[in-house]
C-alpha cells in the first residue's frame, strides 16, 4: 500500500523499503499507516550526521519508536564520525576515531571504536530504564561482565550505550558445535558455563532489590508458558508440557530478582579474564517492563540448557546433550524430553553467527524447566572422601549448645587430671610451630600472637605451605586437626617426628594424627551435628589458649575462661534482638568484611569462613589496623557492609570510612558511634572471652541465613556434602 510521509521529513528518512527491510525493524508484516519525525540528536562532532527519531503508527493505531543513524537521509557507514560523536556524548572522555561494525544483531546496531569501546545503539526505542544500562551499572566492577562507560539518553528513553570492548572468543555456537560434532567432550565448557551464571545470578541479588514470588508471578508465568506451548503448533506435547507447569506453584514464596534475560552460549566470551557475560538487553521481544522486572534465576539456566541442547543437535550424539545439561544443571537433572523435543525442533535452525539471538527460547519454554535444574549452578566437590555430612538445622543446634560443651570441657581440664598433665613440666621450649589448616589454623594464629606476647618464639603454619619450620630438638611441634586425618597436618606433623616434641590437638585421639604425636590434647568438643567447624573451633582455641599459658608459664587458667561460659549463653539467648537484622543485612550484602584486632584476627578468620561455608557469602576477613591499608578500596563498590569486633586503637578509621562510603557496620564487643547494631555481651573486654564467644555472632547469622536460602530454593546448599 501507499504510504503517507510527512514532507518535514522527506530530505532526511530513507524510503519505506530500506526502514522496513532493516534487520532491526521489529515491524516486519504490519500494514504501516503513517511515518512521523519525532526529533533528533546531533552530537558535537558528527559532522552533519545525526540521530533521528521515527515514529511508525500502523493501521492498527499502534505505534512504534525507532533510531535511525543517518548521514544526508542513509544509514551511516561503519566508519562514519557519528559513532565516535554519540560516545563523547556519552561522558566517555578519549574515544579512539576508528570504528567498524561488529557482527550484526537483530536488534541493535553495534560498533567497536578502535577495538577499545563498544557503543550499542538501541533501534527500537521505549520509554523507561534500559535493562542494559541499568544492569551494567548495578554491576559496575564485576569482571565477568563489560564495564559501563556512558549512557546516551533523550528525553525519557535510553539511546545507546558505550561499554568496555572485552577480546574474546564465543563459548558457542560454533566452537560447542564443532567440539561435538569431533567427537570432542565439553562438559568442561557446560559446568563454566553454569558456574557463571551462578556467580552472577548472586551478584545480581546482591546489588539490586529482589522480592518473594506471590501468586499474581505465579499466574503470569502460567500464561506465559501455555501460550508458548500452544505457539509450538504441536498439539499432541501439549499436555505433557501443562503436567509440568504444576511445579510452577514453587514460585510462590520463591527468591525472584534481576536476571540476564537472554543468557545462552552466545552470550558468553572466554577472556584472559575468564568467562564474560554480554548483551544484556534481554529479550528484544519484549516490552522493557517486561524485562526489567523480577524473575526466577531459573529462566537463565533453563536458557542456557536449551542453547546447549541446540548445539547437541547440530553436533553431537544424544548423549552429550544430556550430560551437558545435566552439568549447567549443577547435576539435577536433564531436560525433560517433552519440554525439549518441541522446542528443538521447532529451532533447528543453525544459529546465524555467533552473537545472534537463535539461542533465546521464549518464557514459556523456559519456565515449564523449573522443576528440574538448579537455581544456582553449583560446584561438586572433586574429593567427597573430604567431605562431611552438613545441614543448617544441625548448624544451629550445634551453635546452641557452645555454652554447655564449653563448660563440659573446662569442667575436663581443670585441677591435676589435666590432659595438659601428660605435657610434663620440663623447660619451655625455645620455638612453638603450630600446624594446621582452615579453622584449626585460625585458633593457632590466637594462641602463637599470645605466646609471642609473653617472649616466646611461636608461629602459626599452614600445613601445607612448601617452606615449613625445620624439626629441631628445642622445637614443640603442634598439629591441630578436629578430624586427626587431615592430610596436610599428618604429614607435616610426621616431619618433625624423632626431632622435635610433637603434641596432636585433635577431637580423634584415635586417629592418624594421634598416633603420630608423641602426646595428645584432645578437643573434648563432641559430635558436630551440623558438620561445620564451630564446636571444634570453640574446643581448639579453649584448649590453645591453656595450652599456651602453660608453655609460657602464666595465664590463662581454667577459672580465667570460665566466664566466656556466660558471655556465649547471652549472645544466644539475646539473639532475637538482632539476628533479623544483621542476616537482612548480610543477605542483601555484596560482599561482609570481617574486621577483627590482630591479637583477635583469628575471629575474623573464623567468622568470614562460617559465612562462606554455610550461606555460601562473599566474605573478606581483615584485621583492622590492616584494614584501611588494604581492603578499604573494596569499600567504595556498592553492597558493602562490615562486622567489626570491636577493641582495636584503629577501629574508629573503619567507622569514618564508613560514614563517607554509607556502608552498615554491626559491632560486636562494645558500643561504637554510627555502628548498628551494637552485639554486646559480659566480658567484652576480657581478651579470653572475646575469642571464645564472638565468632557466635557470625555463626548464627550464618546458621539462620542458611536455613532461610534454602527455604527459597537454593539449590546448591541443599548437597548433603561439602567440601
Amino acid at each position: 500500500m501507499a504510504v503517507k510521509r510527512e514532507k518535514r521529513i522527506e530530505p532526511v528518512l530513507p524510503d519505506v523499503a530500506a526502514l522496513t527491510g532493516a534487520r532491526w525493524f521489529a515491524g516486519k508484516g504490519r500494514r504501516v499507516a503513517r511515518l512521523e519525525h519525532v526529533g533528533s540528536l546531533s552530537p558535537e562532532g558528527a559532522e552533519g550526521a545525526s540521530i533521528a527519531f521515527l515514529e511508525v503508527v500502523y493501521e492498527s493505531a499502534d505505534r512504534e519508536r525507532y533510531a535511525l543513524a543517518l548521514r544526508e537521509g542513509r544509514e551511516c557507514s561503519a566508519d562514519d564520525p557519528l559513532w565516535a560523536a554519540l560516545a563523547r556524548h556519552a561522558g566517555v572522555g578519549a574515544v579512539p576515531g576508528r570504528s567498524r561494525f561488529l557482527v550484526e544483531d537483530l536488534s541493535n546496531t553495534v560498533v567497536s571504536l578502535g577495538d577499545r569501546l563498544v557503543l550499542k545503539l538501541f533501534r527500537r526505542l521505549e520509554r523507561g530504564a534500559h535493562p542494559e544500562a541499568e544492569l551494567l551499572g548495578a554491576l559496575r566492577g564485576f569482571l565477568q561482565v563489560p564495564a559501563l562507560e556512558g549512557v546516551v539518553e533523550h528525553g525519557d528513553m535510553t539511546v545507546a550505550l558505550v561499554q568496555e570492548y572485552v577480546a574474546g572468543e564465543p563459548v558457542g555456537w560454533e566452537g560447542l558445535i564443532t567440539r561435538l560434532a569431533a567427537g570432542e567432550d565439553a562438559l568442561e565448557d557446560a559446568d563454566a558455563l553454569g558456574l557463571t551464571a551462578a556467580t552472577l545470578h548472586r551478584q545480581l541479588a546482591a546489588v539490586l532489590p529482589w522480592r518473594r514470588g506471590d501468586r499474581s508471578d505465579l499466574e503470569s508465568e502460567r500464561a506465559a508458558a501455555d501460550a508458548a506451548a500452544a505457539a509450538t503448533g504441536e498439539r499432541a506435547q501439549l499436555p505433557a508440557v501443562t503436567a509440568r507447569l504444576a511445579a510452577l506453584d514453587r514460585l510462590v514464596g520463591a527468591q525472584l530478582q534481576r536476571v540476564h534475560g537472554d543468557l545462552h552460549v552466545g552470550q558468553v566470551l572466554q577472556t584472559s579474564r575468564g568467562l564474560v557475560v554480554i548483551d544484556f538487553e534481554g529479550d528484544p521481544s519484549l516490552p522493557l517492563v517486561e524485562r526489567s522486572r523480577e524473575r526466577s534465576p531459573l529462566v537463565d539456566v533453563a536458557s542456557l540448557l536449551l542453547s546447549l541442547d541446540q548445539c547437541r543437535v547440530r553436533g553431537g550424539p544424544a548423549r552429550d546433550g544430556a550430560r551437558l545439561a545435566c552439568v549447567v544443571g549443577g547435576g539435577a537433572g536433564s531436560v525433560p524430553s517433552s519440554v525439549r523435543s518441541p522446542a528443538r525442533r521447532r529451532r533447528s535452525r543453525a544459529p546465524q553467527s555467533a552473537r545472534g539471538r537463535q539461542g533465546a527460547p521464549r518464557a514459556g519454554l523456559r519456565v515449564t524447566l523449573a522443576p528440574r535444574v538448579a537455581v544456582r549452578p553449583g560446584d561438586r566437590a572433586p574429593d567427597l572422601a573430604r567431605g562431611r555430612p552438613v545441614n543448617p538445622d544441625g548448624f544451629l543446634r550445634d551453635i546452641l549448645v557452645a555454652p554447655e560443651r564449653l563448660a563440659a570441657l573446662l569442667d575436663v581440664y581443670e585441677g591435676s587430671s589435666s590432659p595438659l598433665a601428660a605435657l610434663g613440666r620440663g623447660a619451655a621450649p625455645r620455638r612453638v610451630v603450630f600446624m594446621g589448616m582452615g579453622s584449626s589454623r585460625f585458633a593457632a594464629v590466637a594462641a602463637a600472637t599470645r605466646l609471642r606476647s609473653r617472649g616466646v618464639d611461636a608461629v602459626a603454619e599452614l600445613a601445607s605451605t612448601g617452606s615449613p619450620m625445620p624439626p629441631a630438638a628445642d622445637t614443640l611441634a603442634i598439629g591441630i586437626s578436629a578430624s586427626g586425618a587431615t592430610p596436610e597436618t599428618v604429614e607435616a606433623l610426621i616431619a618433625h617426628r624423632g626431632t622435635s616434641m610433637t603434641v596432636a590437638v585433635t577431637n580423634e585421639p584415635e586417629s592418624e594424627l594421634g598416633e603420630t604425636a608423641d602426646a595428645i590434647v584432645p578437643l573434648l568438643a563432641g559430635k558436630e551435628e551440623g558438620g561445620v567447624a564451630c564446636l571444634t573451633y570453640q574446643a581448639t582455641v579453649a584448649v590453645l589458649l591453656l595450652l599456651a599459658g602453660r608453655i609460657a608459664g602464666d595465664e590463662p587458667r581454667v577459672l580465667d575462661l570460665r566466664p566466656a561460659v556466660e558471655a556465649a549463653a547471652h549472645i544466644r539467648e539475646g539473639r532475637d534482638a538482632w539476628v533479623d537484622v544483621v542476616v537482612d543485612l548480610v543477605d542483601s550484602a555484596r560482599m561482609i568484611a570481617t574486621i577483627a584486632p590482630a591479637e583477635r584476627f583469628s575471629s575474623a578468620l573464623q567468622s568470614a569462613l562460617m559465612l562462606r561455608e554455610g550461606p555460601r557469602v562473599a566474605a573478606d576477613a581483615a584485621e583492622t589496623g590492616d584494614w584501611l591499608h588494604v581492603d578499604v578500596y573494596l569499600s567504595k563498590r556498592p553492597g558493602y557492609a562490615a562486622l567489626l569486633f570491636t577493641g582495636s586503637r584503629f577501629e574508629r578509621g573503619v567507622l569514618e570510612w564508613a560514614t563517607k562510603r554509607s556502608f552498615p557496620v554491626v559491632a560486636v564487643g562494645g558500643s561504637l558511634p554510627g555502628a548498628t547494631p551494637v552485639i554486646s555481651y559480659p566480658g567484652a573486654n576480657d581478651p579470653n572471652v572475646t575469642l571464645l564467644v564472638e565468632t557466635g555472632v557470625a555463626e548464627l547469622v550464618a546458621a539462620v541465613l542458611w536455613q532461610r536460602r534454602i527455604a527459597a530454593g537454593d539449590s546448591v546448599l541443599v548437597d548433603p556434602w561439602i567440601a
